[in-house]
């Protein structure tokens, strides 16, 4: 199999280069990288493993990988999570803000969040976080961050820190050009200083940094969330501190099919997005899931500084001025790409994971199942199922195991769709609706997941899903 390394030129290479160059440590980059994947996936996914094209499959398996692994332990997952639903929702919600309708709303706030991303200067945000994976009932049921993060529009450096609610540190990020910084609170000494691990920022990192201004990643999830048929306009209120302010609704839905042929239509959550009625600011934005009858808040992210500041503004980019620090050099990342991959028969795929795949192949459609070679035996099996049809069609699921509680609800929140055979398919807000592809969660009973991306719009994938059926 040809080597992930060897097409640079084509926009789906540039943007898994942009991801696979950031280190797993380095939360805030990541997880904007993951956020931008997943606004574009319904266009990647045809062309990663495309009919004859050996070039990328290597390195959408790590990043798949990647994404698995980011997730654990759940510090690093509160951190990366949390990081990518601000990318997503807070880029949604800009694009969703109006005086007369949702569309108008969206398209003053895309406009008003270009504008502050643009150029040239620091933005400096402050965000607080409430998060309740476990859609536990009462006030003190969750728990609250302080994010406070810099970003030198030009440079691409930054730096962010984020404390809980008495003041801790839990994780710091940085980037000066020359280092990355990282910490997390899990690896404190108790009573000691905060070792802060930094790592040489490689030749080409810091050109990718360039690539990824804030600005270009907001103009691709407005492209995927300007016309989402889903997202109305629910009221216009004054905020406690005077401010008038738009308020966006999303609701979700899970959806079954009844014996009789007829759809079966549950609630299961809301999202609501806030936003100044005279700036288009973001304010706030809120997920709430459907429990015993009731909806119960799990993520709450709520703007208290959204800014930005001269470019010659003091910001110690290399956390000089933080007090008590002890700095630990780190070698520069292993880069090599070593990793073989096989295809695999669905016999073979049978012994190995838990699989699901179509029942019978739709016309003009192939298969292929591929995985890395001489995985672990200690860890899950990872590997892709994908189908490829004329005009670039796709239909793909990536293995990544059982997530932590919360992880779905609160990053593919758009609806679901649970089928006859008990597969539950959890849209993620950034694809295309029922028109234009679709990427989501695919839950099995057993607990295991998958990530499924298509090109496909959500009706086809839903009867392709009714199809599926486990490898014995």
């Amino acid at each position: 199999m040809a080597d992930a390394r060897q097409s640079k030129d084509t926009p789906v290479e540039e943007l898994l280069s942009g991801l696979s160059g950031v280190s797993p440590r380095d939360p805030q980059a990541a997880a904007a990288g993951r956020a931008r994947f997943l606004a574009q996936a319904q266009e990647l996914a045809p062309a990663v493993s495309g009919p004859g094209d050996q070039r990328h499959r290597g390195r959408n398996i790590n990043l798949f990988e990647r994404i698995k692994i980011d997730m654990h332990p759940k510090l690093k997952y509160s951190v990366l999570a949390t990081l990518a639903i601000l990318a997503v929702i807070a880029m949604v919600m800009a694009n969703n803000v109006t005086t007369v309708s949702a569309q108008q709303v969206l398209e003053r706030a895309a406009a008003a969040q270009l504008s502050a991303t643009g150029g040239q200067g620091i933005r400096h945000e402050r965000i607080q976080v409430y998060e309740n994976p476990g859609a536990l009932p009462g006030e003190d049921a969750g728990k609250t961050s302080i994010y406070d993060n810099y970003t030198d529009l030009a440079s691409g450096q930054y730096r962010y820190i984020t404390q809980d609610a008495d003041g801790n540190i839990l994780s710091i990020g940085a980037s000066d050009g020359d280092f990355t910084y990282f910490y997390f609170a899990k690896d404190a000494v108790p009573g000691g200083s905060l070792t802060i691990a930094r790592a040489p920022v490689a030749a080409d990192e810091g050109e990718k940094r360039l690539v990824t201004v804030p600005a270009e990643q907001n103009r691709a999830v407005f492209d995927q969330f300007n016309n989402n048929p889903r997202v109305s306009l629910e009221d216009k209120i004054t905020r406690a501190d005077g401010r008038q302010a738009y308020v966006l609704v999303n609701p979700s839905f899970q959806t079954q099919k009844l014996a009789d042929g007829q759809e079966e239509t549950i609630p299961t959550g809301i999202t609501r997005m806030t936003f100044d009625a005279e700036t288009y600011q973001l304010l706030e934005s809120q997920i709430a899931v459907r429990k015993d009858g009731q909806d119960v808040v799990i993520y709450t992210a709520q703007t208290l500084v959204d800014e930005l500041l001269p470019e010659d503004s003091p910001v110690a980019w290399d956390l000089s001025d933080l007090a008590n620090v002890t700095f630990v050099d780190e070698p520069p990342a292993d880069t090599t790409d070593d990793v073989s991959f096989e295809t695999l028969s669905e016999e073979q795929l049978a012994g190995r994971a838990e699989a699901y795949v179509l029942s019978e192949l739709p016309e003009g459609f192939t298969q292929e199942i591929v995985a890395a070679a001489n995985q672990p035996a200690d860890q899950p099996y990872t590997f892709e199922v994908n189908y490829h049809g004329s005009r670039d069609a796709f239909f793909g699921m990536q293995a990544i195991g059982q997530l932590d509680a919360g992880f779905v609800e609160t990053n593919f929140y758009d609806s679901s769709y649970k089928t006859a055979s008990g597969l539950v398919l959890y849209f993620s807000p950034s694809d295309g609706g029922s028109t234009g592809g679709a990427s989501a969660i695919l839950a099995a009973p057993s607990g295991n997941s998958f990530l499924l991306i298509s090109s496909l719009p959500r009706e086809q994938v839903q009867e392709l899903a009714e199809t599926l059926i486990p490898l014995q």
